[in-house]
């Protein structure tokens, strides 16, 4: 509880308003951890570089080994607990609540129904986030429509 907070915050009612807001959430969340277009090897030294800015000397070297030792770092350990609940949340104040009334629910999930916002189509949005226009055919590359959707 003494963590002093760095303002970041996340909450589940806060909802994209624009759609370039949208897009931007959705290509952060496809974005790769590593991008191997700054991702190299040095075969006469036997370095793996990554190249961190723009300018020629902003590259990191190290060797094969320490490189997937630095990547793996970040995989927790099987078990690990990386999310941590304080207040309501947290396994002691539920445990608390369950053992001062066992039979209630203190809790009541109030469901709100959003607003139906009109969206984009959704090939639209596959073109921006992939690149790729999900309704141009492979063979020919002429322009498909829907004709009907499968839903069960």
């Amino acid at each position: 509880m003494g963590w002093r907070h760095t303002g970041f915050s996340v909450h589940s009612q806060v909802r994209a308003k624009t759609r370039e807001e949208a897009e931007r959430v959705g290509k952060y969340m496809i974005r790769p951890l590593l991008s191997l277009e700054r991702l190299s090897l040095d075969e006469r030294e036997e370095k793996v570089c990554y190249r961190y800015g723009e300018k020629p000397e902003e590259v990191e070297r190290m060797d094969c080994l320490e490189f997937i030792a630095c990547v793996t770092s970040h995989i927790p350990d099987k078990g690990h607990v990386t999310v941590r609940y304080y207040g309501l949340y947290g396994n002691a104040h539920r445990g608390k609540v369950r053992k001062a009334q066992p039979d209630q629910h203190p809790f009541i999930l109030i469901e709100e129904e959003s607003p139906r916002v009109p969206r984009r189509l959704w090939a639209e949005m596959i073109r921006k986030v992939s690149e790729v226009d999900p309704l141009t055919c492979p063979s020919c590359g002429s322009r498909m429509r829907i004709i009907a959707f499968i839903t069960d």
